[in-house]
């Protein structure tokens, strides 16, 4: 039995004020000490007992559990508007130097809000508890509150959470906001446009799935390379495992890809026309995957570059380069609060002369369609890396629509110390070409 298990028996409840922190509610729970006061039901803790081997001992604990870092954890507006809110309960390991070294749901709430509670739980950093004078490991139980009340008066930028790409304004930055400017105009074009097209969507697909627990105690090879010491054991997460090439899936699908767009509806629909090779002539098949149904290409720059958007982001102006025969600009983007879902990071070609949008390149898993994903990232306690990639080389009156989509999903590599996105979890390119427009709607009328 471990040291946490055989300790755990011997603890109570007892509840002392950690301190108020916005969204976030924490109660902490350790061994019955008259010294605590009762004050607030906020973290509660459980001391790892470095001598397990007198249980019923009283052991003095100094001082108050402080934070000494935090990161608020992301909360998008897409669910805020969908109503989608409430509570995540998790309880968080911490070593004897008040690092984090793992994190486990005890009550989920949302895929991407869950794991969004996990990720920044993890960049926290505690005062040490100490037993005796002595640090000593501690789980603590937490609870984030995802409510519009809690997150309402949120400051701008959350404590501790860096800005990759932000930087000081200086005088190379002098062009950036008229270029933003311009990019608005440009997508509330295509907010605003109402759209009937048909094109032909090539997708190539990988989703390599993990070895199974069955899988992986019959494999002491993998067991050897993924295990070993550290404090994340205290919470009982497993270690990431390696991809199972055997159950690796391949999917090529060729599609008739329609959409109409009228006002706010948009409809999409995948009709296959050929499947990993073989035909199906009679067009009933239709494909019905969300990884690849919440993609919206088209869409892709209001995300970022939208006026209700932009202000979710910061950017910066990072050069100019020639793509496809256009002069365009490089623009940075790095999310500020994490009401920007599913963007990390991302860089955005512009063309020069009108603020088009030729190229983006997102950092950040998808709010919707990679539930799969976002789950493993809870389980093994670990981050991943999704980088998605938009190209747009087909032009129809102003507006710039998809030539490609291009999706990588990367897990980190197991047993190594820095994280390093090795190992490959998602593969997915898409072309699309052929296009046919029935009808391109802006504001000057309808244009066939």
């Amino acid at each position: 039995m471990s040291p946490y298990a055989r300790s755990k028996t011997a603890l109570t409840r007892k509840r002392l004020l950690f301190g108020a922190i916005i969204g976030i509610a924490l109660c902490v729970r350790i061994p019955a000490i008259n010294a605590f006061s009762a004050k607030a039901v906020a973290c509660s803790m459980a001391i790892l007992r470095a001598d397990a081997s007198d249980p019923q001992s009283e052991p003095e604990i100094s001082g108050d559990l402080k934070v000494l870092r935090r990161v608020i954890p992301a909360y998008p507006d897409e669910l805020r508007r969908k109503g989608i809110a409430g509570r995540v309960e998790l309880q968080v390991g911490i070593d004897e130097k008040g690092t984090v070294g793992g994190v486990r749901i005890v009550k989920p709430l949302h895929p991407y809000l869950d794991n969004a509670a996990v990720q920044a739980l993890k960049q926290w950093r505690f005062e040490p508890v100490r037993r005796n004078g002595v640090p000593v490991p501690a789980v603590i139980t937490l609870t984030v509150n995802f409510t519009r009340e809690a997150y309402r008066t949120r400051p701008a930028s959350a404590e501790g959470q860096k800005e990759i790409l932000a930087g000081e304004t200086d005088s190379s930055q002098v062009e950036l906001p008229r270029i933003l400017a311009k990019s608005a105009e440009y997508c509330e074009r295509l907010e605003s446009a109402a759209l009937d097209y048909i094109c032909e969507e090539t997708t190539r697909d990988v989703f390599h799935n993990l070895f199974t627990k069955e899988e992986m105690e019959k494999s002491p090879v993998v067991l050897s390379m993924v295990t070993g010491p550290g404090s994340i054991s205290q919470l009982g997460i497993p270690p990431l495992p390696m991809p199972n090439p055997k159950r690796t899936e391949k999917n090529d699908y060729v599609c008739d890809y329609l959409l109409v767009k009228k006002g706010d509806t948009i409809e999409g629909r995948r009709i296959v026309l050929k499947e990993n090779g073989r035909r199906l002539p009679d067009r009933k098949r239709v494909l019905e995957e969300r990884r690849l149904s919440t993609l919206l290409p088209f869409f892709a720059p209001v995300r970022l570059l939208g006026r209700q958007r932009q202000p979710l982001l910061d950017y910066r102006l990072l050069g100019a380069k020639t793509i496809s025969g256009k002069k365009a600009y490089i623009i940075g983007a790095t999310s500020k609060t994490g009401g920007a879902a599913g963007i990390e990071q991302a860089q955005i070609w512009l063309e020069e002369k009108n603020g088009r949008v030729l190229k983006v390149e997102i950092t950040g898993v998808p709010v919707e369609g990679y539930e799969s994903v976002l789950r493993e990232l809870i389980q093994y306690n670990v981050t991943a890396r999704c980088i998605t990639t938009y190209e747009y080389e087909i032009e129809k009156k102003g507006m710039a629509f998809p030539s490609s989509v291009r999706v990588r999903v990367y897990y980190p590599m197991p047993g190594l110390e820095v994280e390093t996105f090795i190992v490959g979890k998602i593969s997915t390119d898409i072309k699309y070409d052929k296009y046919k427009f029935f009808t391109v709607e802006t504001e000057s009328g309808i244009r066939k």
